[in-house]
Order: structure tokens, then C-alpha cells, then sequence
């Protein structure tokens, strides 16, 4: 929609009041905040006859990413703010959760959606892709492995707008060498993202702070797509397309009616309809307004629900290659650290063994599974100072954990002192181990067998019989090959006797009366009991 009428925004922002019926903005508002503050010198106007002169010039010069088929490439950080929840569970989404949203927007930009075949016939000669790559960082600040996932427990359980220099500060990188998104609990939107600049030139605005506050904001809520799995999103919003939204206007993209009602305002774009307002829900095809005998209500930048979106338009295209050629911290963004792996391929780390106490015990008395005792082998002796630990029971959320270690030698151990989750019957305990760039996560898993018995199990009993002799008792369903070990309280063995068919029934134990740690392995499994003889 290409009307020449300047718009009221300095900085574009994308409020959007969260998980109701309808997506809305809040742009007017922090347009005021931001000219109060002194954040933004550069008008719209000027924006828009900067940006259409640099756009003119392009198209003059077809040498780009587009027609090379080089890639734009764009490293990423996922900033998850949580309340202390587990990885994968409320605001703590999963890593899973956070991939499908990295996968929709290279799906999305460059119209690889499955949904791009809804695209009316109308509409098809003018849809496009950005040829770009949206890349999880690689590398952090400090030239360290990334993930590109950083996780911060913000300690609230949601965030609002006057609360942004508060949670942004929780965790940022360098927003000219990365793209940073927030994923939060939002307290009344969806989302927003920072608009750019149209170059460097000084005076534009205050580019101290606003490197700190650039990015975009996304409610953990409609983050990801149920497409990659059964995700707790909104069901309007669950495909994905709100950081779709979001990213456009990170890369300069305005809302397709042009932030006003009426016919008079305009997105900048040539092949966009004009559209006299923002367009919700579900609406067919095709919908006609005051303006048009039928609006693009598919267009990423309106206001419909996820399983509606499905274009961006070559303008809209050419708009944001512009915006990333040239703006302050997006034209820094292609050629960022952040995209190339360290040197670090010497890291490896391998977790050797991992020990319980026990393996079998009663569900009333779990002092004896812990601690979990990890040791892990830096292989190469490389220089590693913390490692990230991860476990999870019963394929439950993973609890993710990074702590400073030391080796001795090649090797470091270090317990787990708490492990949630267990339930009566046999538990599977999945750990992990990681340190900085490993090269041979084959050798960095574990998974232990944890028995819990219900609260009246005795598999044995240790006792004084009437003639004054100790004595075991075994109480188990098949002849199973059992030992017997009592250590005294300072760790010391006062006896051993090995059964290979211990079933039902009693066997002499030679010790005197006293407290004792009792430790019987029935099977694979391993028992521990404290103990009182009485005389």
C-alpha cells in the first residue's frame, strides 16, 4: 500500500495484548515514550525518503544475496527469562520449542511454509523471499560454544512494558553482532520488536542505549509452532508467525495498513493492497474494505491468526535487503563472530560412570539414592572451568544445571544431591554432561535404573534372633543372586556373605549388637539400609 503520507512512528513496536481474541498494537504510545526520552532523533519522514532513495539505488545495482543465491546470514540468541521452572516446563520452554521457531522463520522468509500454497492467484506474481538464514549464534561474546540459547531465572512471573531495561539487562549480547530475542510472560501483549534506523549517520538517534534495548520481544506463549510437537501455545497464535511479525519489523517492515484507519496511511510498499485497518481472526476470500476489492489480510505484517499468514511481497522484500545492508546494527549482523564456530575442537568430555548408592529401596526411605555421583574425563585435557549437567527422570523435563569444576588430573566428579520425579516402580535417570565446544557428544550420556518399592517392602530383614545370633531374612519373589555387606558408621566392613539363589529364607550374619549400614545387592540392583541391632 503506497501512500505518501508520513507516518506517526519513530521507533516501531508491536504490542500486542496477549492471548486474547485479537492481536493489537500499542505503537502510538511508545512512539511518545521514545520521543520524551530523546531515544530516537530520526522522523519517520526522513526514514522513509532515506530508505526509498537506497532502495532506488539497489535495484539500479542487481548484484545482490538474491542474485547470487548467497544467503544472508543472521545469528540469533534466544533469551529465555523463566521463574524457575524446569527446562521445558511453563516459561522455561524447551530447546525443542525454541528450534521450531528458528525452523518457521527460514521457512517463513524464505517461502519454504507449507502453507505458502494458500496464497491466492492474486497474489502470487508479487510474493517473494528474503534469501536469508536465521541462525542460532555459534559463538557468544567471549568467542566461547554457544547453543544460542541463553537461559536466566528472572525470579517474576511476568513482565510489563515499564519493566524492559530490567529484563533486557537479565541477559543480552551485543545486539550489532547478534539478533536478540527475549522470550518472556509478557503482561498484557504478544510481543514487539525495536525498528532500525536508516543508516549510520550520526544524530539519528541514541545509539548507547538503544544498542541495549535492541531486539525483539516475544511472549513464550505463542513462541515456536505445535507443528514440531504438542507445545503449550495459544491456539491462535500457534504456529510461529508472531516472530515472523516481529522480525519484520526488526528489519523495517511497517504494518500492512499503515497504522491508522482510513485510506490515507501508508506501509511504504508499492504491491501491498491499501488496506484501511488491521484485519483479525479467520476472515475468506476475498475480503474487501473501503479501501480494496480485496486486502492481503495473508500478509505476515496483519493482524490475522497464524494459520492465515503465509506471504511477504517483493516491496516488503526490497525493504528489509535495504534495511539489512545498511542500518546500524543489521548491516553488522551479517558479518558477525557470532556465525562462526570457535576453535575449540580439542574439548572433549566424557561421563565415565555415574553411582547411586542404592538402586532398590522403599519409597518411605529414598536416603539411600543419594548423592548421584558423576565423574566426568576431560579426554584431552583442555582447559575447561564449568561444565553444563543435565537430568531428567522418566523422560520428564530435563534440569539443566552448569557448575565450576575442577580436575584432577583428566578427571572432576561431582553429586546430585536432589532427584524429583521418581515414582513407585522402576525409574530411568537420563544424565548428561557438556563442556564448551565437544566435538563427541556420543560419549557425554548416562542412564541409570532406580528401583522404588512401595512403603511396606522388606526384601530383608537384619535382626538379633532369641539365642542372641544376627541374622538376615530374605524376602523376595524369585531366586535371585544376592550379597550381603554391613559396614560399620565410619565405612569400615564387618561382614560379607554372597547367596547365589537368595529367595525365602534366613541366613547367619556374625556381628555384634550395634548400628550398622546394611548393603545388599539382589541382582543388578543395589540396596542400602541403616540398621540397629538391638542386644
Amino acid at each position: 500500500m503506497r501512500l505518501l503520507r508520513p507516518v506517526l512512528t519513530i521507533v516501531l513496536v508491536l504490542f500486542c495484548y496477549g492471548l486474547i481474541a485479537q492481536r493489537k498494537c500499542a505503537t502510538v504510545e511508545y512512539q511518545d515514550i521514545k520521543r520524551k526520552t530523546g531515544k530516537v532523533h530520526e522522523t519517520d519522514e526522513q526514514f522513509e525518503q532515506a530508505l526509498a532513495e537506497k532502495i532506488r539505488e539497489r535495484k539500479k545495482n542487481k548484484f545482490n544475496k538474491l542474485t547470487t543465491g548467497v544467503p544472508y546470514r543472521i545469528p540469533v540468541v534466544v533469551h529465555v527469562i523463566h521463574n524457575g521452572e524446569a527446562v521445558g516446563v511453563g516459561r522455561n520452554i524447551s530447546d525443542d520449542q525454541i528450534i521450531s521457531q528458528i525452523d518457521v522463520l527460514n521457512k517463513d522468509y524464505n517461502r519454504l511454509n507449507t502453507d505458502a500454497s494458500n496464497t491466492p492467484a492474486e497474489f502470487l506474481p508479487v510474493a517473494a523471499n528474503l534469501n536469508v538464514e536465521f541462525v542460532l549464534a555459534k559463538q557468544d561474546p567471549s568467542g566461547n560454544c554457544t547453543g544460542g540459547i541463553v537461559r536466566v531465572n528472572g525470579q517474576r512471573d511476568q513482565w510489563s512494558l515499564g519493566r524492559e531495561a530490567e529484563f533486557k539487562a537479565l541477559s543480552y549480547w551485543p545486539a550489532e553482532d547478534y539478533l536478540n530475542i527475549w522470550v518472556i510472560k509478557f503482561q498484557g501483549f504478544l510481543g514487539y520488536a525495536q525498528f532500525p534506523v536508516s543508516s549510520g549517520l550520526p544524530g539519528l538517534e541514541d545509539e548507547d542505549n538503544n544498542r541495549l534495548t535492541d531486539g525483539i520481544i516475544v511472549d513464550y506463549r505463542v513462541f515456536g509452532s505445535d507443528d514440531a510437537g504438542p507445545f503449550n501455545l495459544d491456539p491462535q497464535y500457534n504456529k510461529g508467525r508472531s516472530t515472523t511479525h516481529e522480525v519484520g519489523h526488526f528489519l523495517g517492515l511497517r504494518h500492512i495498513w499503515g497504522d491508522d484507519t482510513g485510506c490515507s496511511a501508508s506501509d511504504y510498499v508499492d504491491d501491498t493492497p491499501n488496506q484501511g485497518e488491521e484485519t483479525y481472526d479467520t476472515p475468506a476470500y476475498p475480503l474487501a474494505d473501503n479501501c480494496s476489492s480485496s486486502i492481503m489480510f495473508q500478509n505476515y505484517m496483519d493482524y490475522t491468526d497464524d494459520v492465515m499468514l503465509n506471504l511477504f511481497t517483493q516491496d516488503q522484500v526490497d525493504r528489509m535487503i535495504t534495511v539489512l545492508e545498511n542500518s546500524p546494527r543489521r548491516a553488522s549482523l551479517l558479518t558477525s563472530h557470532g556465525l562462526e564456530i570457535p576453535d575449540q575442537t580439542l574439548i572433549d568430555v566424557a561421563l565415565t560412570s555415574a553411582e547411586l548408592p542404592a538402586t532398590l529401596t522403599c519409597a518411605s526411605d529414598r536416603s539411600g539414592l543419594t548423592p548421584l555421583t558423576i565423574t566426568v574425563n576431560n579426554v584431552n585435557d583442555a582447559d575447561i572451568s564449568e561444565l553444563t549437567f543435565n537430568i531428567s527422570v522418566n523422560n520428564g523435563p530435563s534440569e539443566q544445571h552448569t557448575i565450576p569444576v575442577t580436575f584432577t588430573g583428566t578427571t572432576t566428579k561431582f553429586d546430585v544431591t536432589s532427584i524429583t520425579g521418581l515414582v513407585l516402580g522402576e525409574n530411568t535417570i537420563a544424565l548428561s554432561a557438556f563442556a564448551g565446544c565437544d566435538q563427541t557428544p556420543q560419549n557425554n550420556a548416562a542412564t541409570l535404573t532406580v528401583n522404588l518399592l512401595d512403603n511396606n517392602c522388606q526384601p530383608f530383614i537384619l535382626y538379633t534372633g532369641p539365642d542372641g545370633q544376627s541374622a538376615i531374612t530374605f524376602d523376595l519373589a524369585q531366586p535371585t543372586y544376592a550379597r550381603v555387606s554391613v559396614l560399620s558408621m565410619i565405612g569400615q566392613q564387618v561382614s560379607e556373605v554372597a547367596i547365589q539363589n537368595a529367595s525365602n529364607e534366613t541366613i547367619p550374619i556374625i556381628i555384634k549388637p550395634g548400628v550398622y549400614i546394611v548393603r545388599v545387592q539382589v541382582g543388578s540392583s543395589l540396596y542400602t539400609r541403616k540398621v540397629y541391632l538391638q542386644p
